[in-house]
């Protein structure tokens, strides 16, 4: 496995988030539908909006309604997943992506995710047991 600096792999992981997950997913779709605005015509905020049936069934608020079906939800998996195989294999056999491949998001810094540190840990530990 080629070792990148921390550099890199904070652009890889944005590459990766822009091309594997957002773009090229149902994601798009989800995101491109309309939201509703309130009485005064402002964006809604989310505690405003309430999910209801068109025959007057039951009413969710919209922060605590599921907003993915499990339909959308294995199609955005599989999405995932077979964009990430494939930018994969592209790095794999080119050590590189196509220049097409750039980030055009204003995007925050590339951090840690709240499991890394306690899987590194484990990780290192269990490189240990080996030597």
């Amino acid at each position: 496995m080629t070792k990148r600096n921390n550099e890199g792999n904070k652009w890889l992981a944005k590459i990766l988030a822009a091309h594997a997950y957002r773009n090229n997913t149902p994601i798009e779709d989800i995101h491109a539908g309309e939201w509703p605005k309130n009485a005064k015509g402002e964006w809604a905020d989310p505690a405003e909006v309430i999910v209801i049936t068109v025959d007057g069934g039951e009413k969710i608020r919209w922060d605590s309604c599921s907003r993915i079906s499990d339909t959308e939800m294995k199609e955005m998996n599989k999405a995932v997943v077979d964009n990430i195989y494939s930018m994969m294999s592209l790095l794999e056999e080119f050590n590189a992506f196509p220049w097409t491949m750039n980030m055009r998001h204003n995007w925050d810094e590339a951090k840690h995710a709240p499991w890394y540190k306690q899987t590194r840990k484990q990780m290192l530990e269990a490189r240990k047991a080996k030597a």
